[in-house]
C-alpha cells in the first residue's frame, strides 16, 4: 500500500559494542536512479540494554531520507543505525519521491481538502504522483476520463532537475484548491519552501539552484 518510495522501520532495542555504520549522502554522490523496491527491509536487532532506543534497518539501493527531514543516507542493503526518541515514527523516504499530505489537522474525512501539502525529495531522477478526487461515494474513479464530471485527476511530475509541474483533468471541482511545497535536499541545512499557490488547471514550481 505504501509503494516503493516509503519504508517504515521498527523501533527496536539495540545493544552491544558493534553497530552498523551510518553512511552520509552528500550532494556530490546522491544522484542515483530509482530502482524497484519490492524487497522487505530486514531489521537487525540484538538483545541488550533496554534503556537505549534505536532503529537499525538495512536499506535497499538508492538514497533514503528520514521522513520530513533533510537527513539522508545511502542504501544498497547497508545497515543504518540511529538513535531515535520514543515519540518519533521511523520512516524512510526514497530520493525522488513525491508525498502528498493533508496540511491541516482534520477530525473526519468530510473536512479533507483546502491546502494540499507536497513534500519533494531531491537526489534522484524524478517521479510522478497522481491524485484522484471524486465524490467519495461512487466508484467513478475506476473508470475516470479526462472529460468526466465526477472525478478530477491531478498528475504531479518531479524531475531530476528539481522542477515540479502538474496538470488537472476532469470536471469534478475537487476538495483541494491550493498547494504548499516543501523540497528536501540531501543533508541540506534546512528544507526549502515555496509559497502556497492556487492549484488551478496546471502549474510549475522551480527549485533548481541559480546557475
Amino acid at each position: 500500500m505504501l509503494g516503493d518510495s516509503i519504508l517504515p522501520a521498527d523501533l527496536i532495542t539495540y545493544a552491544g559494542t558493534t553497530h552498523p555504520p551510518e553512511v552520509d549522502a552528500n550532494a556530490s554522490n546522491c544522484v542515483v536512479r530509482p530502482e524497484p523496491c519490492n524487497e522487505l527491509a530486514r531489521n537487525v536487532s540484538k538483545v541488550g540494554n533496554l534503556a537505549e532506543n534505536t532503529t537499525s534497518v538495512e536499506l535497499p539501493r538508492g538514497v533514503w531520507y528520514s521522513f520530513n527531514t533533510t537527513r539522508a543516507v545511502v542504501g544498497g542493503w547497508r545497515a543504518v543505525r540511529r538513535d531515535v526518541p520514543l515519540d518519533e515514527v521511523v520512516v524512510y523516504v526514497r530520493a525522488g519521491a513525491v508525498l502528498a499530505l493533508q496540511r491541516d489537522v482534520i477530525q473526519h474525512t468530510a473536512e479533507a481538502g483546502g491546502v494540499l501539502q507536497l513534500q519533494l525529495y531531491a537526489g534522484a531522477s524524478g517521479s510522478s504522483y497522481e491524485l484522484v478526487e471524486d465524490d467519495g461515494n461512487s466508484t467513478a474513479y475506476e473508470v475516470r476520463t479526462a472529460s468526466a464530471d465526477d472525478t478530477r485527476t491531478t498528475v504531479f511530475r518531479w524531475d531530476g532537475s528539481r522542477v515540479l509541474t502538474w496538470a488537472c483533468a476532469g470536471g469534478f471541482p475537487g476538495r483541494y484548491t491550493h498547494v504548499e511545497f516543501e523540497m528536501f535536499a540531501p543533508n541540506a541545512s534546512s528544507r526549502v519552501r515555496a509559497a502556497v499557490r492556487s492549484l488551478g488547471a496546471s502549474g510549475k514550481v522551480d527549485f533548481a539552484p541559480p546557475q
